[in-house]
């Protein structure tokens, strides 16, 4: 059983989940074992970066995924997310394009991994995320055929003076979501 099995089950299915760790390979392989088990499960898999996508797909190939084979049968996306959301806090129309466009037959099963905003490190832009992560939660997932991971770095959350109220507002605003600390992983199912 993989480290994601024993932290969100091993059926991960229709369920906004989020990571947040402080260590950033364990970040990596926790994200990259998700899009695997999609994969594995021939689930359209997404990787959304905000980082240069050959880096993306060579670490992919150092994990394991076979990211040619994937991307030819039409099962992996590996796409720059950019910053079209940085400067806005009315982003609800943005939000519905932008997942018609990622998923363009609502009926497949998926898998997203990533965030919106490359960087959380300012209360403007970890305002920006927390209420996208809240409309994804709250108005949108039920509609949608798959689940999505949303990773942070604790890092970056903590650069917030008010971090410990953003990081309970993330947790609120997912399903599920494992906290990576100092090498050790504590699950939160939210009921």
């Amino acid at each position: 059983m993989t480290d994601l099995q024993l932290s969100f089950g091993s059926d991960a299915s229709k369920k906004h989940l989020m990571v947040a760790y402080d260590d950033v390979k364990i970040g990596r392989k926790i994200e990259f074992e998700f899009i695997k088990n999609g994969l594995d499960k021939n689930e359209l898999s997404i990787y959304l970066t905000h980082d240069d996508v050959k880096i993306v797909e060579k670490e992919m190939l150092t994990f394991g995924i076979d990211v040619n084979y994937h991307k030819k049968k039409g099962l992996l996306k590996i796409l720059n997310f950019g910053n079209h959301m940085e400067t806005s806090l009315d982003f609800m129309d943005s939000i519905q394009t932008f997942l018609q466009k990622l998923l363009p037959n609502p009926k497949m099963p998926f898998r997203i991994v990533g965030r919106s905003m490359p960087d959380v490190g300012t209360e403007f832009a970890m305002a920006i995320q927390s209420r996208w992560e809240k409309i994804l939660h709250n108005s949108i997932f039920d509609k949608l055929n798959g689940s999505i991971l949303c990773t942070y770095e604790l890092s970056q959350i903590q650069a917030n003076n008010q971090w410990m109220g953003w990081l309970k507002e993330l947790q609120e605003n997912h399903h599920a979501y494992v906290i990576c600390k100092n090498g050790k992983s504590t699950l939160t199912i939210n009921a």
